[in-house]
């Protein structure tokens, strides 16, 4: 069975899936100019990897969790792990990127990376358009503003975060081309979102590889903390422990202790 049916359900093939969706420019005060689309939570990946003219199939590693909630604390000890571990990994290899594509928690600190260090991987956003603000648009409900360092957006359907969750991996998917490519799930810090999606990958899917940045808080101290315990009284948790392909690393080891982790390991 198809990789993505079996994920998602419906038409997600990583086949071409229709024609080609239109795609705008968002104009940036900065000069930057990432390049978006706008897609129906039904939109295969297949179809908007292909409107974005992305180059597929190639390794890929998608991000869950992160975002507003993050502590000044943990935000300053990610920074560094993030910047010279996980950024120049997907740079020296040519490795794409997806995350949730705001100017919040891991998301920022990816983009700024980027930017700072003229990096050229593809670093791709995916967000609920009614709820962000960009150039050019502003939403009746502004909970957060895209990344202007980003260097694609993924705009979709929904009135609250949580809605871009599947585009996200099936995306991802798409772009690894099914399989034809290698293909890592990193989850750092992360709340009730990142649980639900997580939870969804490990119940559908649970070859895909996730990799949990112990020590970036919250929901991916849960999980590091109840794989030690060996047991978790949250069912989600346990579920996941149980059926999810686990990798845990400790934000303490560092920037190249992460990067010759991600170098090694055999599904990225």
């Amino acid at each position: 069975m198809d990789l993505l049916k079996r994920l998602f359900g419906g038409s997600t093939s990583s086949a071409s899936s229709g024609s080609k969706l239109d795609t705008f420019t968002i104009q940036y005060p900065n000069g930057k100019t990432p390049v978006a689309v706008r897609v129906k939570l039904t939109t295969p990946g297949a179809q908007i990897v292909e409107s974005l003219n992305l180059a597929h199939p190639v390794p890929t590693i998608f991000i869950s969790g992160g975002a507003g909630n993050m502590d000044v604390n943990a935000m300053s000890l990610t920074r560094t792990t993030i910047e010279d571990g996980l950024a120049r990994f997907l740079h020296e290899q040519g490795i794409s990127l997806i995350d949730g594509g705001t100017s919040t928690g891991v998301m920022s600190l990816i983009g700024l990376a980027r930017q700072r260090r003229n990096y050229t991987f593809p670093l791709i956003g995916v967000a609920p358009e009614a709820v962000v603000f960009y150039p050019g648009h502003e939403p009746k409900k502004r909970l957060a503003d895209l990344d202007a360092f980003h260097s694609h957006f993924i705009l979709t359907e929904g009135d609250d975060f949580g809605a871009e969750s599947d585009t996200i991996v099936h995306t991802a998917l798409a772009l690894s081309g099914n399989g034809a490519q290698k293909l890592l799930g990193f989850i750092i810090n992360g709340g009730e979102i990142v649980r639900n999606e997580v939870h969804r990958v490990t119940r559908y899917h649970p070859e895909i590889p996730l990799l949990v940045l112990e020590g970036s808080g919250r929901f991916a101290d849960e999980l590091a903390a109840a794989k030690k315990a060996g047991t978790s009284d949250d069912v989600k948790i346990t579920e996941i422990l149980r059926d999810g392909n686990l990798h845990f690393i400790p934000m303490k080891s560092g920037a190249d202790m992460l990067r010759r982790w991600l170098e090694n390991f055999h599904g990225i």
